[in-house]
């Protein structure tokens, strides 16, 4: 399951032109370090959980800000070192807004 994912992921990337594939990769990075202590239920690694969420959302829509959004959403409430500012820096006002709501 988790490389199917990770696939997918991969997949969508390569889909991208070079400037959002950068963003993506990074927002995936972010997220995935920010989550490198958590595991599932099924102790599969907990990035796994917002990455697939992350891509059904991109099957709908095809929106990348909503991508990252959710790929990165649960780090400011499962990382007490990481602040909402933190967000609002690194990515566009639009991704901070989702997920500071």
């Amino acid at each position: 399951m988790y490389s199917d994912t990770l696939n997918k992921f991969q997949a969508i990337l390569n889909s991208l032109d070079d400037s959002n594939k950068n963003i993506l990769q990074y927002a995936f990075d972010y997220a995935k370090k920010a989550h490198e202590w958590q595991k599932r239920k099924n102790w599969e690694d907990y990035i796994i959980h917002p990455l697939e969420v992350a891509i059904i959302l991109w099957e709908k829509y095809w929106d990348i800000s909503l991508f990252i959004s959710w790929l990165i959403h649960d780090t400011i409430e499962d990382n007490l070192n990481l602040k909402i500012k933190e967000i609002y820096d690194l990515f566009w006002d639009e991704i901070g807004f989702i997920v500071d709501s």
